[in-house]
């Protein structure tokens, strides 16, 4: 049986219309995974396709997890090869945790600046030197968005050969890196590419060489897009963001000015590490990790 998917696609989230292609096909009478077919060729994009893809295997694993290994031999025709890495990566991802099989690693994300990587050190030396004398050094921080000067001058930074590549580390976000992987996490790398510093995308990738060798690496304009049952993050519109379509997902949010009382406004779903509550995050993060089986 051959279905095309642009059939189930409509304008919401892609994950959400993989959902509603998987109810369809296992709320038909006399549904079988033999011999399926589903033709992604129509869907704009390989991030599309992932996110699609996604929502159709989350549904088959929440609605019936012994199912899995014949929802993954889908065949799935698209246009691009079918080794696509976001695909591949999914793939991965819902290996079935069901008797008789491998339990599968659990993904989490991380996050780079704010969380492992010292973006706002490196911003404040930068945004120092083009400071010029007498002017207020708080206008770095808190005008930034509404002076265009300012948005210049960060902009500038930004761009700077090496500036992404030479952040320094930050050893509390480690710190919950070296938690995720003691209790075998497949730890991958999740940072929001900038739309207008190509250079960044490359050097992004070189610091993860440098100081993550061990991690995948997923750059993306959009995080929501990316599966994972836990995240590591600072930046709240980031976090509320995956969230929305992860509502069984962890968040650990690295504490920062920025993110204060997040874990309050959704104490269900995220929890907040200050450098001193490691313990508290670990139970809550073994606790995902359980989910996975042993």
């Amino acid at each position: 049986m051959k279905i095309n998917a642009c059939e189930f696609v409509g304008l919401g989230h892609p994950a959400e219309e993989g959902k509603k292609l998987a109810q369809g096909l296992i709320g038909r009478p006399g549904f079988t995974w033999d011999n399926l077919e589903i033709d992604v060729s129509g869907l704009p994009g390989a991030l599309l396709i992932s996110a699609f893809f996604h929502g159709f295997l989350q549904h088959v694993c929440d609605v019936d997890a012994a199912s899995l290994p014949r929802a993954r031999s889908v065949r799935w025709c698209n246009r691009f090869e079918y080794q696509d890495e976001n695909v591949a990566r999914l793939m991965a991802a819902f290996e079935p945790a069901v008797p008789g099989s491998a339990a599968a690693e659990p993904v989490a994300l991380f996050d780079l600046d704010g969380t492992l990587a010292d973006f706002d050190k490196a911003m404040r030396a930068q945004l120092e030197q083009l400071r010029s004398p007498g002017e207020d050094p708080k206008l770095d921080e808190l005008a930034y968005e509404d002076l265009p000067h300012m948005r210049a001058r960060r902009r500038l930074v930004k761009r700077q050969p090496g500036f992404w590549e030479n952040l320094e580390p930050i050893e509390r976000g480690f710190e919950l890196l070296r938690c995720a992987v003691d209790l075998r996490f497949r730890a991958t790398i999740l940072s929001k590419g900038p739309r207008k510093v190509a250079s960044a995308w490359s050097e992004k990738v070189a610091w993860c060489r440098r100081h993550v060798e061990d991690c995948q690496i997923v750059l993306a304009e959009d995080k929501g897009l990316v599966y994972g049952r836990l995240l590591v993050d600072d930046w709240p519109e980031y976090i509320e963001r995956w969230m929305r379509w992860r509502p069984r997902g962890l968040v650990v949010a690295v504490a920062q000015p920025w993110n204060v009382g997040i874990e309050q406004r959704f104490p269900r779903q995220v929890v907040r590490y200050d450098g001193t509550n490691l313990e508290t995050v670990r139970e809550r993060m073994q606790a995902v990790r359980a989910t996975a089986g042993d």
